[in-house]
């Protein structure tokens, strides 16, 4: 799993499971609210979020997610594009 901050509750889904299938989840960046998961892109060892930002779809790499809030499905990345 990826070294991230992941705030969670006792579930029986692992986080990296929930962090894989979390289309829908809001996503902010260091200015604030970029947009929503439309769908999660898995290559081997890793995955690609695509967020839906203003009108367009923008590929943003797991490498870039700082902290991640599973109960509040919430995302934060370091670099919006």
């Amino acid at each position: 799993m990826m070294d991230v901050h992941v705030l969670t509750d006792e579930t029986l889904w692992t986080s990296d499971y929930r962090l894989r299938h979390c289309e829908g989840y809001a996503v902010d960046g260091p200015e604030g609210h970029l947009g929503f998961v439309s769908e999660v892109v898995e290559d081997d060892d890793s995955f690609d979020l695509i967020v839906f930002v203003d009108g367009d779809e923008v590929r943003i790499p797991s490498s870039a997610i700082v902290d991640v809030d599973l109960n509040g499905e919430r995302i934060a990345v370091a670099d919006e594009r």
